[in-house]
């Protein structure tokens, strides 16, 4: 008897043997789903309920998670799973783990199956002269019926892998002449070989999956169902995580997360090596890793932690990322690694003129920084102050202050930096659910800027950019430009440590949560949630017509609205020229080709992002991804110069950039690109408009 307290047998039997969960293991899982569910009740905004609705919304984004393309399980195990989806609750509330136990089980199983598959389809028939069609998204195709159904499904997969390597092996050879001459079969083989390399690694990864790893997977199934940020972190996710916000993790100026069987980018750090390469972007899906002189390596399916790894190294060196774009394209990009230049992330200034001498100055803020360890540490409210006074002295009659690609950061930063715009006054509301609402108010009457504004944002504008337009917007200080709307995140989050819920220490550490427990506010009483804020004046852009932000998130908060509070000021109003500036730029940009081929685009992309259905014979698919290739390519050569506005560092800061060489160059590509962004254009045009009308 002592010894099966010591150790609790679960009888699973794996496809690697029998598989024991230790008594604490099994009590240290048990706590943190009751502390989690404790958690919610106390603190959450939402507080769903859990019941039968909240099990079957765990199932399905559980199911998900595990196998999301319906690789691995097939229908029989599905139904083995299914019969669980209405009990989840009354097994979290009992401290049962019934349902996650058979279902590791029958994952690592379908591992050892699915391995046994692709070892014996690499060596037999791929079928590559057959032409057929393979759905890469899950929720279009049902479970495969049996073995056999599913053993087809990976012929599917690896011939596609095949063929992909093969099509890259012949762009290669066209712009090598020197090797342009292999034979197709040869390159068949070499592609098979590689694929077999590939899925040996990949194979390799699933058996060092831990069950920690997938008891994450069904805690965060529960947090996310709450809403998309509360999320489980695991004593060593939560370590990776404080190392990810401190820029620990930024070898290449890139921050990532985990999504599904891929390492997806959430963030390009400005001033690192890859805002400066300028190919990778936000929401690329990162699927191989290739170091200098070696061999690419696939990553799908590896932990966060080891693609860093793979990602990091020392400066100087270069590493190939191998992403996924939106669109469905594939592309190999070259990095070379270096130290993330902090100086590009603060607030910087230059002066735009027209050719009648007209002067609008432009101030670029990346996001709300803040150094709470140092009072003379950076701060981007009086880093702002400090580029409108240069931008007043140097004559700006107008300001545009850039807040695209913004994700947010310092919400003291916000409110001080409203301060700026306006005369003392409420400039966020935030309130829990049990809670009135808490007025954050900029309290000091003095305005910093009192003349025309335009606020630019894009889809990745959030949440301290969202505050801050929001509150511009609302008071008619300024006019806001940009696409359908920003973000949409209007909620707040906080990390709870689990191990002080708990008395029992032989149980810990059980790791973190991080949970939602405010949402905010506009003065004007509407939430940001899941609109965002929509500019006043719509450009057309590459995300016109698909979802974006917040509205992509399964489970989403809903936006709402609370009582407004009293705000005015005094200074400079758009509300009698505003409806005059929007039909003015509407002029202007019916009638410009290039905001036109903008939105041909964004249809195209839509298009393209919808369709998951690839053909797979060699000459079909080639031709369909060189079709998108080209027509990115088009869109990447819409950018041009424009000739009629001249670009200016401010004579005060031309001591500054000489300082050494790199930041001559680097003030010198940021001068190039912004002559070539259209959007700036329009927007010069917009701040022009507000100096003659008012």
């Amino acid at each position: 008897m002592k010894y099966m307290k010591i150790l609790v047998f679960v009888s699973l039997l794996f496809g690697t043997g029998w598989y024991f969960v230790s008594q604490i293991q099994q009590e240290r899982e048990t706590a943190v789903i009751q502390n989690l569910i404790r958690l919610k009740d106390q603190v959450h905004v939402a507080n769903p309920p859990i019941d039968d609705s909240f099990s079957n919304r765990v199932f399905k984004k559980y199911i998900e998670i595990i196998d999301f393309q319906k690789r691995f399980l097939t229908k029989e195990d599905y139904q083995q799973l299914e019969q669980y989806r209405f009990d989840l609750d009354d097994q979290a509330k009992e401290g049962k783990l019934v349902f996650f136990d058979l279902s590791a089980k029958l994952l690592e199983q379908a591992v050892s199956k699915t391995e046994r598959f692709y070892k014996s389809l690499l060596d037999g028939d791929l079928q590559l002269d057959k032409m057929e069609y393979l759905d890469f998204e899950g929720k279009h195709i049902d479970w495969a019926k049996d073995d056999a159904a599913l053993k087809d499904r990976w012929r599917k997969i690896l011939k596609y892998e095949v063929l992909t390597d093969v099509i890259d092996a012949l762009e290669k050879q066209e712009k090598d002449t020197v090797n342009a001459d292999k034979p197709l079969d040869s390159l068949k083989l070499e592609a098979i070989a590689d694929t077999k390399k590939t899925f040996e690694r990949y194979f390799d990864r699933l058996h060092k999956v831990r069950r920690s790893d997938r008891f994450g997977n069904y805690a965060n199934s529960m947090t996310m169902v709450m809403d998309p940020h509360s999320n489980y972190f695991s004593p060593k996710e939560k370590e990776d995580f404080d190392i990810n916000m401190s820029g620990r993790l930024e070898g290449i100026g890139a921050r990532l997360s985990q999504d599904k069987d891929y390492i997806k980018v959430v963030m390009i750090i400005p001033g690192g090596p890859a805002w400066k390469q300028k190919q990778l972007e936000v929401n690329d899906l990162i699927t191989k890793v290739t170091q200098e002189g070696g061999e690419p390596m696939d990553v799908k399916g590896m932990r966060i932690d080891d693609v860093v790894k793979k990602i990091r190294g020392k400066k100087g060196t270069k590493v190939t990322l191998t992403v996924k774009k939106e669109s469905g394209i594939v592309q190999d990009i070259e990095i070379v690694r270096d130290e993330v230049i902090l100086d590009e992330g603060l607030a910087k200034s230059l002066m735009i003129q027209d050719k009648n001498g007209t002067k609008i100055g432009y101030l670029l803020l990346p996001k709300f920084y803040t150094n709470f360890n140092s009072p003379d540490g950076p701060k981007c409210a009086r880093d702002v102050d400090r580029e409108l006074n240069k931008l007043k002295a140097d004559g700006a009659q107008a300001v545009i202050l850039d807040l695209r690609n913004n994700g947010g950061g310092s919400l003291r930063e916000v409110v001080d930096m409203a301060g700026l715009f306006i005369e003392k006054g409420p400039v966020v509301q935030v309130k829990a659910r049990k809670d009135r609402p808490f007025i954050y108010k900029d309290r000091n009457n003095a305005v910093s800027y009192d003349g025309p504004l335009v606020v630019m944002v894009n889809s990745f504008s959030a949440s301290a950019s969202e505050i801050l337009t929001a509150a511009l917007q609302d008071y008619d200080r300024a006019i806001i430009v940009g696409g359908k709307s920003t973000f949409g995140k209007g909620s707040v989050q906080r990390f709870f440590d689990l191990d002080r819920m708990v008395y029992n220490n032989k149980i810990k550490p059980l790791g973190q949560v991080k949970m939602t427990t405010q949402k905010y506010y506009r003065i004007s009483g509407q939430s940001v949630q899941l609109k965002g804020v929509v500019p006043d004046i719509q450009l057309p852009d590459r995300f016109a017509y698909v979802k974006t932000g917040e509205k992509e998130y399964d489970y989403a908060l809903p936006w709402d609205v609370i009582a407004p509070t009293k705000y005015s000021q005094n200074v400079y109003n758009v509300s009698d020229i505003k409806s005059k500036l929007i039909g003015l730029s509407k002029s202007r940009t019916d009638t410009m080709h290039l905001f036109n081929q903008i939105d041909d685009y964004a249809k195209w992309y839509k298009k393209t992002r919808d369709e998951s259905i690839y053909p797979l014979k060699l000459d079909s698919l080639k031709a369909k991804l060189d079709k998108r290739k080209e027509k990115s390519k088009e869109y990447r050569k819409l950018m041009h110069n424009f000739k009629d506005l001249t670009f200016k560092n401010l004579d005060v800061d031309t001591a500054f950039i000489h300082m050494d060489s790199s930041r001559i160059a680097r003030n010198e590509d940021w001068i190039k690109r912004v002559r070539k962004d259209v959007y700036l254009y329009e927007t010069v045009h917009i701040a022009e408009d507000m100096i003659k009308l008012k």
